[in-house]
Order: structure tokens, then C-alpha cells, then sequence
């Protein structure tokens, strides 16, 4: 994978091949790296788009976690990302987390 990723960071691989060759072993990683190409050639909503991918996937957390700090670097605000819908009942009661505590664990 290193050098794919390589390869593809120094344009001697494409987009499509990249994702095509380890979007299946690794997406969250793939899409990472998608993310910070695009950011670097100046594409922030392809990178913001990218970013948003990596950080959806439920493998290899530790680049979804980058890639949620890669938006909110870009944006100035944290998009919660989640791979499962957010429903009322998932959701801390204010009993649990006082307006002053939310975030805070």
C-alpha cells in the first residue's frame, strides 16, 4: 500500500487506479490520501468530499478520526460523521450531559 499511496501522491498512478487497486482493504485510508492531494492542489470541496468519505467508513479508525480533524481544520467547525443514522433515542439526555458538560467525558 505504501507505495500505491506514493505513486499516487507523486501523479505516477491515478485517482481511479488508487481507489480501484485499495478502496476495498483499506477505503478510509485511501480516501484520506484522496483528500489531502486534492486539498494540497487547492479542490477543497473535492477535498472536504473526500475527507467526508474517509470518515465515514467503519475500518481503520485512526484516519477516520484524522480525516475528522482534516474538516474541521477546513471549515472551522465539527462535522459529526457517523456510519450509523443518529436517532433521538442514541442521543445523550440532558440529565447525563448539563449544557455546560456536552463534549466533556
Amino acid at each position: 500500500m505504501d507505495r500505491w499511496t506514493a505513486a499516487y501522491l507523486l501523479g505516477a498512478a491515478g485517482q481511479d487506479e488508487y481507489v480501484k487497486r485499495w478502496e476495498a482493504d483499506s477505503p478510509s485510508l485511501v480516501w484520506f490520501y484522496i483528500g489531502e492531494k486534492l486539498d494540497i492542489s487547492g479542490d477543497r470541496p473535492g477535498a472536504l468530499a473526500a475527507y467526508r468519505k474517509s470518515a465515514n467508513q467503519s475500518k481503520q479508525h485512526r484516519t477516520t478520526n484524522w480525516s475528522a480533524y482534516r474538516i474541521k481544520q477546513i471549515t472551522g467547525r465539527y462535522d459529526h460523521v457517523t456510519t450509523t443514522p443518529t436517532t433521538l433515542s442514541s442521543l445523550p439526555s440532558p440529565a447525563t450531559h448539563p449544557a455546560g458538560d456536552v463534549g466533556k467525558r
